[in-house]
């Protein structure tokens, strides 16, 4: 039961971190929008201020800390701009398929360690479907070890044979003995 937790938390935690990433992007939107206007104003009271500089003395370290604030703002206004929203259904798509990759990816172990322990004790307990379902999903993970996908293997023959399928289990027995 615990590990089946934690492969639902895993799920809400990457729908979490598509919402979150969405709005922080919906933000960023509005941010860049008001930095926009903002660089607007700076520009003009930069101007003004060029001109009380010319009245009035100027000294060098006032020139290089204005030139850096501009520098400052066009780069934040040129990262900020890169965060763009998803503006059809495909770029949706790729998005969110790009943030479950980065959790998936951040979970690897984790996920690879429930379903093969789900894949077991759904055997022990008589729960042949369950224990196909979570051996097939563990065949679908890539990276895992080679004695992993061995034990899969065998758990998913015994299943099959219990289930009365022997001729697919006798698939996954000369798959085991082929990696053995």
């Amino acid at each position: 039961m615990y590990m089946q937790n934690v492969l639902s938390v895993i799920e809400h935690k990457i729908s979490n971190e598509v919402r979150y990433s969405l709005h922080f992007k919906q933000v960023v939107e509005t941010q860049i929008n008001k930095l926009d206007v903002s660089q607007q104003l700076f520009i003009g009271d930069d101007n003004k201020e060029k001109e009380d500089n010319n009245q009035s003395e100027t000294t060098p370290n006032a020139a290089v800390s204005s030139q850096a604030d501009n520098q400052t703002k066009d780069l934040i206004l040129v990262s900020l701009s890169n965060q763009q929203l998803p503006s059809t259904s495909e770029e949706y798509t790729e998005y969110c398929d790009k943030i479950r990759s980065q959790v998936t990816k951040k979970y690897h172990n984790l996920i690879k360690n429930a379903h093969q322990y789900l894949c077991y004790m759904h055997l022990l307990s008589y729960n042949f479907v369950k224990c196909i379902e979570h051996g097939k999903k563990l065949q679908e993970i890539e990276g895992v070890a080679k004695q992993t996908l061995y034990n899969v293997q065998m758990y998913l023959a015994e299943a099959k044979c219990m289930l009365g399928r022997y001729e697919e289990s006798l698939t996954h027995l000369e798959a085991a003995e082929g990696m053995s």
